[in-house]
């Protein structure tokens, strides 16, 4: 009996250390995400085949587009039939969305030729979407020739993609698509007022004046200016915001940020000193004026970093921050690529947002670097970014590295293994454009069309609840704002709820100068918002679907774990009993016999 208890003793030690040795997994997670195809550069993001999952579009050897379509199973990002090569021209970026309003993810392509390439032009080509394979022949037409990359934003509020930039004569203009395929430029005006325009730019499309409607921020070599959305159709000059701060040598991507989970949006810019970036920080406008949000850069162990100075090379030409909230808190964290200040070598760190406590703080959020935390990447990394590899709300990392010695990069993804569980609201707002030639899915619960829609940059989407300590969250964030110079935002807004189980109050959607608010929102919930038709709100829908918290996994895991062991003790027990009572029987039979 001593020795069957040892046995389920023994048996329930080596389950127990199974379920521990699984959730202390390794983080690194390259092959799961990408197989062995991990050649190329991530360019952008977007469902392509709408399947509610967000592919990869990837450039491979400066002249070839891929799209690697995203899965539910390892490998989650793989090679598909939608490829094109091309030896004329080197494409530059990648912009997927729908520029001709028939409901279809198309693929815009901005290309230098390669003979007579001259820097900062690009042409303008289009892939039209709907077909079973890409029709690479679409790309010869050259739509438009742009000097420097364009905006992609919604001009005139038909749900249907246009641009922003300067033409070949270096003036402002809207590029405007149609459903006939045609491009109708229109001029900004009054070019002579204004200042030149920075490149590589970082111009942004999201509301800044609360009226759900977005705006237009151009950024420029002094300063950023901000165009209200005039309805119908056109921006209208506001003001601008002057960054002649401490006459910095040096100005990075701008972004636009709910740093302190209030609700608004705050300007936050990476700031060079000098030509080296030897004095490198990070500045922020609440709107009134600028404060440096003293980043520490000193890691500790006697080496100073500083951000990466621009450089002819891909990723590299500008000093970009990338913004998701990587600890689930609500606060959106920010990666980048850093340099130490004795050579040109390149890493990528985490920058999380916490609380200044600095003597003279001026602002009351700051970023800390995050030294040790992707220690496992080395060197030469030169673009990490966010993206959810597992569909849990949990923002994971795909990073490049380039190999300088055959001029090659690669693809490497790392998991985020968040230590506690926590709980977010993932938000995807689609055009809601329709075509009748898009066939239906039939589903276990309801029929559908294969898509709501594609991407549609400018969306204001914000929420309120109450944390557990009884504090009132709000957030806010703009749904692809930025989308030239390897942005790389996401088609989705992620908000982080930490450890707050309850139900949101309120998540607030405003599009096109109309705004809807849908009620008690299940945690761990994404939410599919078709605002359609888009002058009407009150016919918007949102398709809720709901992702079980982690510790309701685990705990059913380790539940079933338990009940099978179990299981398995009483029976070998029985199995035991029983083959004992036999042995009594014989035995007893045997003595019988022998009286």
């Amino acid at each position: 009996m001593i020795k069957n208890k040892m046995f389920c003793k023994i048996v329930f030690l080596i389950v127990i250390s199974a379920i521990t040795v699984n959730s202390a997994s390794v983080s690194d997670m390259t092959e799961s995400s990408f197989g062995r195809n991990t050649e190329g550069i991530i360019a952008a993001f977007g469902d392509f085949n709408s399947d509610e999952l967000t592919d990869a579009f990837v450039i491979q050897n400066a002249s070839n587009v891929e799209v690697y379509l995203a899965y539910d199973k390892e490998p989650f990002l793989r090679p598909s039939i939608y490829v094109c090569n091309f030896s004329d021209f080197i494409i530059t970026s990648i912009v997927p969305g729908d520029y001709d309003g028939d409901a279809y993810m198309d693929i815009l392509l901005t290309t230098q030729n390669i003979v007579n390439g001259t820097p900062n032009y690009h042409d303008v080509r289009i892939l039209w979407g709907g077909m079973p394979t890409l029709n690479c022949s679409d790309a010869l037409l050259v739509k438009v020739t742009t000097f420097g990359q364009p905006l992609v934003m919604d001009y005139n509020r038909d749900m249907i993609l246009d641009l922003f930039g300067l033409n070949t004569d270096h003036e402002r203009v809207f590029w405007i698509f149609d459903k006939a395929r045609t491009t109708l430029e229109k001029p900004m005006g009054l070019d002579t007022l204004f200042n030149e325009i920075k490149l590589p730019h970082s111009h942004s499309f999201l509301d800044v004046n609360n009226d759900d409607a977005a705006d237009l921020l151009v950024t420029t070599t002094t300063d950023i200016e901000i165009w209200l959305s005039d309805e119908p159709e056109g921006f209208k000059y506001n003001n601008s915001i002057s960054l002649l701060v401490g006459h910095a040598a040096m100005y990075g991507q701008a972004l636009f940020l709910d740093v302190a989970l209030s609700g608004q949006f705050f300007l936050v810019i990476p700031t060079c000193y000098d030509i080296e970036c030897m004095n490198s920080t990070i500045l922020i406008h609440d709107n009134q004026q600028w404060h440096d949000l003293q980043v520490d850069f000193n890691d500790g162990k006697g080496t100073l970093w500083r951000f990466a100075p621009p450089r002819n090379d891909t990723y590299l030409d500008t000093i970009t921050m990338r913004s998701g909230d990587y600890n689930m808190d609500g606060y959106p964290d920010i990666l980048m690529t850093l340099s130490p200040s004795n050579s040109n070598e390149t890493r990528v760190f985490l920058l999380h947002n916490v609380p200044c406590t600095l003597p003279g703080c001026k602002f009351y959020r700051t970023f800390e670097v995050q030294w040790d935390k992707f220690d496992s990447f080395g060197n030469s990394i030169v673009m990490a970014t966010f993206y959810d590899f597992y569909m849990d709300g949990v923002l994971d990392i795909i990073y490049v590295k380039k190999n300088y010695t055959t001029d090659k990069h690669t693809m490497h993804s790392f998991r985020n293994e968040l230590e506690y569980d926590t709980n977010f609201i993932k938000v995807i707002v689609v055009t809601g454009l329709t075509n009748p030639k898009i066939p239906v899915i039939n589903t276990t619960f309801y029929n559908r069309k294969v898509t709501f829609g594609t991407n549609l940059p400018g969306p204001k989407i914000g929420y309120n609840t109450w944390s557990q300590e009884g504090t009132y969250r709000t957030g806010v964030c703009a749904q692809l704002p930025q989308s030239a110079y390897f942005a790389l935002q996401l088609p989705y807004s992620i908000f982080g709820l930490d450890r707050t189980p309850n139900f949101v109050d309120s998540l607030n959607v405003g599009l096109s100068g109309f705004s809807k608010s849908w009620t008690q929102i299940i945690p761990n919930s994404q939410i599919v918002v078709i605002p359609v038709p888009p002058n009407d709100p009150s016919q918007w829908k949102a398709r809720l679907f709901v992702t079980p918290s982690k510790v309701i996994l685990k705990s059913v895991f380790v539940l079933t774990a338990i009940i099978v062991v179990i299981t398995g003790c009483v029976l070998y027990l029985h199995w035991k009993e029983r083959n004992d009572r036999q042995d009594i029987i014989e035995i007893d039979e045997k003595t019988y016999v022998k009286i």
